[in-house]
Order: structure tokens, then sequence, then C-alpha cells
């Protein structure tokens, strides 16, 4: 098959785009930078995500995959910022979608990103893709960001993944609570409160299963079975990390300063899988420490800096 990917030079999309690779479909990316994307063995094509895109991108395809948008973990979240964060997502996913119904020969599948913060901040209540959306930035920016799809054409099949936090030491939440507990300054902020976790394999995983099974419709909570509570993980972290962990704050403390980005340390979101789980979806990891064990196992070597690929008949 041939698949489109936004965003396919990022943590989550390179390794979608490796696994896809691996199971020998042809993969081609939308990128700002083309550059970026040569260490990969794909196609890559130009695009603004405002308003410009390359067109042969779209010939004769099969699957597009939509991952790209602002990083919420550029801080701080100044007005510029936050518009920058809602422009991505909401203009980008508006660009595909017209750039698709203007096709002669359409795509079979749409696969898109999206993000549990849908929920806001919903205390230790169990969330399904039934449960009904919060209030918040970024509860705001996920409803407009799902919105963005209405019209897409009805002969494609639409699959919407709400991202939990993605678990990876390449990057992300994992590698900075890493940084900030090897500092000796880690520890949390409240720490009962829920935080839905999915592992970095199981993302890719997930991505490539949706693009390929045609039984994967609608909308799906992507994120662990075992969400844990923001202190679980520090705990956690400190054990691997072999620092220690800073007592609690209050979140009262923080609210204030931090203004809308409180959202991230200290909403609680407990969704579970649901859908995936009904569907028979398989995760790799089972719970959090499974993932730690592979993540931490060779914590002393050297990280695996490149890689080239090379033209094999």
């Amino acid at each position: 098959m041939k698949l489109l990917i936004s965003g396919g030079t990022g943590l989550v999309g390179e390794e979608i785009v490796l696994d896809l690779i691996k199971k020998g479909h042809e993969v081609r990316v939308l990128t700002r930078d083309p550059k970026k994307a040569q260490n990969l063995p794909v196609l890559a094509y130009y695009w603004d995500a405002k308003s410009e895109i390359d067109e042969k991108a779209f010939d004769d395809l099969d699957v597009v995959i939509h991952l790209a948008g602002e990083s919420i973990s550029k801080l701080p979240w100044t007005k510029s910022q936050k518009k920058k964060i809602l422009n991505s997502r909401v203009e980008g996913t508006n660009l595909l979608k017209n750039s698709i119904n203007k096709l002669c020969t359409k795509p079979v599948a749409v696969v898109s990103a999206s993000a549990v913060g849908v929920y806001g901040d919903k205390k230790d209540q169990k969330l399904t893709e039934n449960s009904e959306s919060g209030i918040g930035f970024l509860a705001s920016v996920v409803k407009a960001w799902e919105a963005s799809w209405e019209g897409l054409d009805i002969k494609h099949r639409l699959c919407i993944y709400r991202l939990g936090i993605v678990i990876s030491r390449k990057g992300g939440f994992l590698n900075l609570f890493e940084k900030l507990f090897r500092q000796g300054v880690g520890g949390p902020i409240g720490g009962s409160q829920y935080l839905p976790w999915v592992a970095l394999d199981d993302v890719a995983k997930a991505f490539v299963e949706a693009s390929l099974n045609k039984s994967f419709s609608g909308v799906y909570n992507l994120c662990s079975e075992g969400p844990i509570t923001q202190s679980e993980l520090c705990k956690k972290v400190a054990k691997r990390t072999k620092m220690w962990s800073l007592p609690p704050v209050p979140k009262a403390l923080v609210t204030p300063i931090l203004g809308d980005m409180k959202e991230l340390l200290v909403f609680s979101q407990r969704a579970l899988p649901e859908k995936l789980v009904s569907q028979n979806f398989s995760f790799k990891y089972k719970n959090i420490d499974q993932v730690f064990d592979d993540e931490f196992s060779h914590e002393s070597c050297r990280r695996l800096n490149a890689v080239q690929w090379v033209p094999h008949p």
C-alpha cells in the first residue's frame, strides 16, 4: 500500500514510518523541511499546514495518516503560542480534508491523531470513548481539531485516535521527567491525578492496524489499560534513575502561576481503551513497569544516534 503521513519526522511519526517500511509498504511524508526526512527511506513532499501542499503526494494513494501539530510541550503558553497550538491542528486538518475531497481517486482511509485532553479534568472518573468532553484550553483545541474532519467525503473510512501520554526515552513526557529527576528536582504536583499513558511501540502498532484493517473506524482512546497516578509515576521514575522524588507540591500553589499550562500537570484523565479492547487489539505493554524494563534496560549504554538506509534490490 501507499501511505502519506503528516508529521512523519516526529517522535510518533518516525516510529510509524519504520513499522510500515518493515512491512513492505511505500511511505510518503508531508514536511515543511524535506531535509528532515533524508535519514528515512521515504518520499518527502513539502507542505505548509496553513495553505500550501504538494499535490503530487496524493498520486495513487491508499491511506492518509495525520499527526502534525504544534507541540504542546513548548513553554510558556503565551497567547501567540496557544494560537499556534490551535491553528496548526485546525488549519492542517482542513487543508488535508479539502485536498482529499478534490481527488478523483481517493484514499480508502484516513487515520488522525487527537488527544485525551478532550475530556478535561475528570478526577478519578473512568473515561471511555462515550464519555462527555470537558472544559479547558486543551479540551477546546481537541474538540475543534476533531470537528475539522467534518465534511470529509463519506467514501472514506475515518479513524481518530485520542492519544494518552506517549512513553519513550527518545523524547516527550518521559524524557522531560527523567531529566528533572536526574537533576534532583523531580516530584509530583498534587499527585492523585491520573495520567493516561501509552508506549510508543503500541502507538505505532495501533496506527498501522487502523491503516490496514477495515474494521477500524470512528473515535478510539489510544492509551493503556492501566492508567496510573502522577505520584506512582514519579516513584517509578525515581527508582529507575536512582534518584529521590521531592515531596508533593500542592496544586493550589502552582495553579495561579501556571495559568492554562496547569492542564498539563494537574488535570486528571482516567481514560481507558474500551473500543480497542473490544476489537481485540493486543497491547505489547500491559503495565508501565514492562515499558520501563525495556526503556531503562541499557541505561549505561550509548544511545543510537543515527540510522542510514541504503537501497536494496
